[in-house]
């Protein structure tokens, strides 16, 4: 009798909001969602903590909706973080062995810790993640497994991602005091490039945007390789502020009007449609204290121009020194804006697409949204990188692979 597969649990600390849920793989590249929980954070403030004692109740009050703690001491808890703090590096270095030699998986983890341990990372930046990005065996490049071929060089490129050492030092804290351990953190931009572009957007050079409430992350990818990131303190919360102002409303009406009725489209034709104040549907009937669509498309207008001069200066940064953006990836709440993808193809002149959650089947509808789609391209991004890894030591005998576990096991615990 097959047992159950293990559940992953993952933790989205967002720049407005805490999720959480429970999956568990129904193969390598399908997921099932069975447990999904979210709360607004009082401890938490653009994805860092900012209170400890109100982010320990945060963490308390969603992983206790998600999980049992015995669960949670069993069975790993990855995080995906939305921080401007976060920045990522790519290092490359070799071994030469002096002769043509067969390469094993050892040789893998030598060139792999060695260029880990060569990093002069910043001092106030803790390394929270290590990817390699493609192996090179003598003269010849991109290779992902390179375990059984012959060489007497092997070198890897590998993505370092780091965490600002405060910020990391905190989180670890919150999770810890509630009895939880982390076993990975991932920021949401690196996230959602590796779990949900298509092959064909990661050999090509593509830009990834993914606009939250508070932080639009940016991650440049060419020749499946991640080469530039960066944060824009810009997201659909900036859109929100705007319409208060700009309208004189309330923080909550604001949202709704952005959410239901708001549009970057000039040749929308609102036939002076109306947006009550107390909720409902437009109408063609004004009453006095009610707003035009027609009121709030040039707020909204203004804040996708600033937005779009924002992403034109990063992506002249990036074409200075990459090749070209050929196209444009766009996921997060913010994209949902009607007209967001037409302004980008507009003013790139670059296709566009929406990013979304692809194989994950759950009872909770919202999750099919772009909001949720890095964080959910978390789970293929772990399983990828699990089928990478155990490809990897195919084949490397039983002797060696208990040793490599039990080195494993003290990198972990002690």
């Amino acid at each position: 009798m097959l047992s159950a597969p293990s559940p992953l649990f993952l933790f989205y600390v967002g720049s407005t909001k805490l999720s959480a849920i429970k999956a568990a793989p129904v193969d390598p590249s399908f997921f099932d969602v069975l447990e999904f929980h979210e709360i607004a954070p009082s401890g938490f403030e653009k994805g860092n903590v900012t209170d400890v004692e109100k982010a320990v109740h945060d963490i308390r009050r969603l992983s206790t909706q998600v999980g049992t703690f015995s669960e949670f001491m069993k069975y790993p808890i990855t995080v995906v973080i939305e921080s401007a703090f976060s920045s990522t590096y790519s290092l490359s270095s070799s071994l030469y062995f002096g002769r043509q030699k067969k390469i094993y998986s050892s040789d893998l983890d030598r060139v792999i810790r060695q260029t880990r341990n060569m990093a002069t990372l910043p001092m106030n930046e803790r390394l929270i993640l290590s990817i390699p990005q493609g192996f090179v065996v003598n003269d010849l490049a991109g290779i992902r497994n390179p375990v059984g071929l012959e060489g007497a060089r092997l070198a890897v490129d590998l993505l370092l991602v780091t965490l600002a050492l405060d910020s990391a030092k905190k989180l670890e804290q919150v999770f810890r005091q509630n009895g939880l351990k982390i076993s990975g953190m991932i920021p949401k931009g690196i996230a959602g490039v590796l779990g949900l572009l298509h092959p064909e957007e990661g050999k090509g050079s593509t830009l990834f945007l993914d606009v939250g409430g508070k932080l639009t992350s940016l991650v440049y990818i060419r020749e499946e390789r991640v080469r530039r990131s960066s944060w824009l303190t810009f997201g659909g919360e900036n859109w929100t502020e705007r319409v208060m102002r700009g309208l004189s409303l309330s923080e909550k009406d604001a949202r709704r009007f952005k959410e239901t009725f708001g549009s970057v489209l000039p040749e929308r034709d609102f036939f002076d449609e109306i947006i009550p104040r107390s909720g409902g549907v437009s109408t063609t009937r004004a009453v006095r204290g009610d707003l035009t669509r027609n009121d709030l498309y040039p707020v909204l207008n203004e804040g996708m121009k600033d937005f779009m001069d924002l992403i034109r200066l990063e992506t002249d940064r990036i074409e200075k020194v990459e090749a070209p953006v050929e196209r444009i990836v766009i996921t997060g709440g913010g994209a949902k804006l009607d007209g967001f993808l037409e302004k980008l193809h507009a003013q790139f002149q670059k296709p566009v697409r929406l990013a979304q959650p692809l194989r994950i089947r759950t009872r909770e509808n919202q999750l099919i949204q772009p909001q949720y789609a890095s964080f959910l391209g978390a789970l293929r991004f772990l399983s990828e990188e699990k089928k990478k890894r155990q490809e990897r030591f195919q084949g490397e005998g039983l002797a060696k692979t208990l040793l490599r576990k039990a080195k494993d096991w003290l990198e972990e615990y002690l």
